[in-house]
């Protein structure tokens, strides 16, 4: 159970940028002392996620995941979305090492509600005690 709540603290509405700051921080407990997201839409109308996630005493591995109803192509550094004949590049870094992984998203429990047609797109880092990982995606 998540016990905290995600506040914006930052909107931009720029011809070149749109989107939001949220503070995340109290909704990944005590492990983490700080945990801005930012979302934007680019002039391009790129869209640009970009997570600060500060460790606190003790290392953390932190999870990103979409779930997207594409097909998913993973090809080294390579990151692709396809359906319907479209496709969409995935550009990812970090200033940590981290992986990813496709997923399947059968529910795990039978209570879970099931989300046909769809997978998730993992990305799963390790911050050392009291470092900040910058983790970024550009959808294009």
């Amino acid at each position: 159970m998540v016990n905290g709540s995600a506040t914006i603290t930052k909107t931009w509405k720029f011809s070149f940028k749109k989107g939001a700051q949220i503070d995340l921080q109290s909704t990944l407990g005590s492990s983490v002392s700080s945990a801005l997201r930012s979302v934007w839409v680019d002039l391009s109308g790129d869209l640009h996620l970009r997570d600060e996630l500060t460790a606190a005493d003790e290392p953390v591995e932190f999870t990103i995941t979409l779930t997207t109803p594409a097909e998913v192509s993973i090809d080294g550094d390579k990151i692709t979305l396809e359906k319907s004949g479209k496709s969409l590049k995935v550009k990812h870094s970090c200033n940590y090492p981290y992986t990813a992984e496709v997923l399947t998203n059968e529910p795990p429990h039978s209570y879970d509600t099931p989300n046909p047609g769809s997978c998730r797109l993992r990305f799963t880092l390790a911050v050392p005690a009291a470092q900040t990982a910058t983790f970024q995606l550009e959808l294009k």
